[in-house]
């Protein structure tokens, strides 16, 4: 599979969580070139994994929220859309 080459065309994933497990797994997206978006409950521990990864030339965008209240999610998806 070449980089980014998945069914439907997707080119954007959203990653739930921007802590131990998540670190690691929008590394391992954006290598293989996908647009990330990072979602967590810690705001400014999103938004500096955001701006590590921007520093490395990863398209990675923040998104903070509880992601377990319908609203929020909606929200987030929308907003990942969106960019």
């Amino acid at each position: 599979m070449k980089k980014a080459e998945v069914l439907h065309g997707l080119k954007a994933v959203g990653v739930v969580g921007a802590g131990r497990m998540g670190t690691p797994i929008i590394g391992h997206l954006a290598r293989k070139g996908f647009a990330t978006r990072a979602c967590d409950l810690n705001a400014a521990g999103v938004a500096k994994r955001v701006r590590e990864f921007g520093a490395l030339g990863v398209d990675a965008r923040p998104c903070a929220g509880d992601l377990s209240q319908p609203d929020i999610a909606a929200l987030a998806v929308e907003i990942a859309l969106n960019q």
